[in-house]
């Protein structure tokens, strides 16, 4: 679309203060002018001033609002914003400078070209050309997204940035569904992969590649990558694909220059590393997991510190424990009820008698199916004093989909499964192109 008025779009900062500038120096040029020479021929000064003045005032607005409408911008506020995403006379003559350098060496390898051919054997001695750009890094396929998942503990909340992804924006838009321009669009709790990249040479051996909604978005941060690698890479080593759950945004808006760029950011949600995965394997018996919950407080813990010791991973970790229903005889000959918390088989503390009664009817029905009650257990504190919670849901808050899925159960990340184990699974798995685009798009087989 050419400019309104065959009016060129200003370039820089520059080019838009000449406007205000011209008008400036004909207003303050025809005052001074006047002081001065106004006792000699007032008549004259104040009929030149009085037409002169307002002439160039109208004629600078008029060129002001052409370039305005150049511009795009009909209001102040989008000429300011414009305005500032102009560069400076400074930063305007350095892009020029390297605009014309470029040319100069595209034209200078021109010469050379023409003069190495078999036509002529004149040698033009020119500088060492600059070291070529390494090539933009493209990660290799991953076998990771066939395996089992691994979900990892967090609290929901897409707490981490993702980076990268204005290097990816055909993969975002397509991991959003695609998007309208002037248009917002938001997904909430996206299923998002953690898969770490060692050979990536642009992370030092801890890049973390992020795949949502089956598209790769980007990575992590440096900085969160080298904190939370070696956690991913256990899952990974054990055979399962770490995932979580994540934010995506976008929104495309035509600049300027009536050119449509896209504003696109990803965020996963990630406990602290430490928080990620429990600090012991799941019960080697049959059990199940119950569902998450409110934290409950596990009194005396304090008689076990030696035990509780082994599961601090830093201030505050998870550990898998096991509920075990027991029995009391009271001063008065009652029997009572209550439920003791274990940890690798040792008993850890127990729950009031009150709090058992909320959770003894689970229990109990997954004792019926053969099944010990498994539940997540938060340990914090020091080898001084350490406090327990147990994260379960109560028999009234039980939804009738966790019955429907017992026994739940969460993958062992320290013992690999048998190589027979291993090949078998392999050889029975479809390959990606057996598999119908329902099924590659259930199992994320992208």
């Amino acid at each position: 679309m050419p400019p309104v008025n065959h009016v060129p779009v200003p370039r820089s900062q520059g080019e838009v203060n000449a406007i205000t500038n011209a008008r400036t120096f004909v207003i303050l040029g025809g005052i001074l002018s006047a002081i001065v020479l106004l006792p000699t021929v007032p008549y004259v000064w104040l009929g030149i001033g009085a037409v002169l003045v307002p002439m160039v005032w109208v004629k600078t607005g008029k060129h002001k609002r052409a370039v305005m409408e150049a511009a795009g911008c009909s209001t102040k506020e989008q000429w300011r914003a414009f305005y500032n995403t102009l560069p400076t006379d400074k930063e305007f003559k350095q892009q020029q400078a390297e605009q014309a350098r470029g040319t100069a060496g595209t034209a200078l390898a021109a010469m050379a070209h023409a003069e190495s051919s078999p036509r002529t054997r004149t040698v033009v001695n020119t500088r060492a050309p600059r070291a070529q750009s390494t090539k933009p890094w493209v990660s290799p396929p991953r076998p990771e997204l066939h395996y089992p998942r691994y979900n990892l503990l967090s609290s929901g909340y897409a707490n981490v940035e993702v980076v990268g992804e204005a290097y990816r924006e055909t993969s975002v838009i397509a991991a959003l569904g695609g998007l309208s321009p002037d248009v917002e669009k938001t997904l909430d709790e996206v299923l998002a992969f953690l898969i770490p990249e060692p050979e990536n040479p642009h992370g030092h051996g801890n890049a973390i590649m992020v795949w949502m909604n089956g598209h790769h978005v980007g990575y992590l941060a440096n900085e969160d990558a080298k904190r939370y690698r070696p956690v991913l890479a256990q899952i990974i080593d054990a055979g399962y694909l770490p995932i979580t759950t994540g934010r995506l945004w976008g929104v495309s808006r035509y600049s300027w220059d009536n050119k449509l760029k896209h504003h696109l950011y990803a965020r996963v949600a990630l406990n602290e590393p430490e928080k990620l995965i429990p600090t012991n394997d799941p019960p080697r018996s049959s059990y199940s997991m119950l569902p998450w919950g409110n934290a409950i407080q596990v009194t005396k813990e304090a008689d076990h510190l030696p035990e509780l010791t082994e599961h601090l991973n830093g201030p505050d970790s998870y550990a898998i424990a096991t509920l075990r229903p027991a029995t009391k005889t009271l001063k008065n000959g009652n029997i009572r009820e209550y439920v003791t918390v274990h940890i690798d088989g040792d008993e850890i503390g127990e729950l009031t008698p009150v709090t058992s009664e909320k959770l003894l009817p689970m229990i109990r029905h997954l004792n019926d199916l053969e099944h010990e009650a498994a539940a997540w257990a938060r340990v914090k504190g020091s080898a001084l004093a350490v406090e327990v919670t147990i994260q379960a849901s109560k028999a009234h808050e039980i939804p009738e989909s966790w019955l429907a899925e017992i026994p739940v159960v969460i993958p062992s990340l320290h013992a690999l499964p048998a190589a027979a184990d291993t090949a078998s699974t392999e050889s029975d798995r479809p390959s990606p192109s057996q598999l119908t685009a329902r099924e590659r798009e259930e199992n994320w087989d992208f």
